[in-house]
Formats: C-alpha cells, structure tokens, sequence
C-alpha cells in the first residue's frame, strides 16, 4: 500500500501545499469519497456527471489525512482541514488524472523490485 510523507508527494508531483503539514503522512489513495478511510489520500476528479472538488468536505469529514483539489478550495474545506489536521494539495494544472500518473511513477520508482505487468484487450 502507498505510503508517503506529504512533502514526498508534492517533491513527486509539483502539487502545491495549500495547508497542512508537509511532514503529514498518509496511507492509501482513492477517488471515490464513499470509500476513504482514515489516514489515505482522497483526489478530487473531474467527471463527466459530477466534479470532486464537491466532496472534498466528505473526504475530510471520514478522515482523509491529505485531499488533493483540483480547482480553488472552499473556505468551509480549509476550515475543517484545520480543525482536523489534513493536508489539502492543489494539483499542478488543475489536473487530478496527470497528478495520479505522477504519484504512480514515484511510487514504481521507490519499488525497482516490483514487476510490472500490461494486460490488454476488450471485455
């Protein structure tokens, strides 16, 4: 499971450290705010139906450590994350699925042991 300071995630990604404590660590990443648990990283999408930047107050609520926003937070948003202590990031050009790619490559760059497998074709 990844696990990562918050100054190792922005040093990763060129995410900017909106709040929070850059020594923060978190555990875990998801993009679905109905699944965080505490301590993980929740990131807000983009979708064609919804934007997550919405749930950002929910992912904090369930005990995100580190939310990464992917448009101007809300005050309500940095008012909990201080209360609770989690770290909100916002991704480099706005772009939450470019801010995963970059999280994925550091996190196989820590792990050279790991193998990596491609599986391709159609349902």
């Amino acid at each position: 499971m990844i696990r990562m300071t918050v100054g190792d995630l922005v040093a990763a990604t060129g995410a900017t450290l909106v709040c929070g404590a850059a020594d923060a660590a978190f555990e875990g990443v998801t993009i679905d705010s109905r699944t965080v648990e505490p301590g993980m990283l929740f990131c807000a999408l983009l979708g064609e139906r919804t934007d997550g930047n919405r749930y950002v107050g929910a992912a904090i609520g369930s005990g995100a450590s580190v939310v990464v926003v992917t448009a101007e937070p809300q005050q309500t948003d940095l008012d909990r994350a201080a209360e609770t202590g989690a770290a909100i990031l916002r991704a480099e050009g706005d772009d939450g699925e470019e801010f995963l790619l970059r999280l994925a490559r550091a996190w196989r760059e820590r792990n050279p042991q790991w193998l990596v497998v491609g599986i391709t074709g159609s349902v």
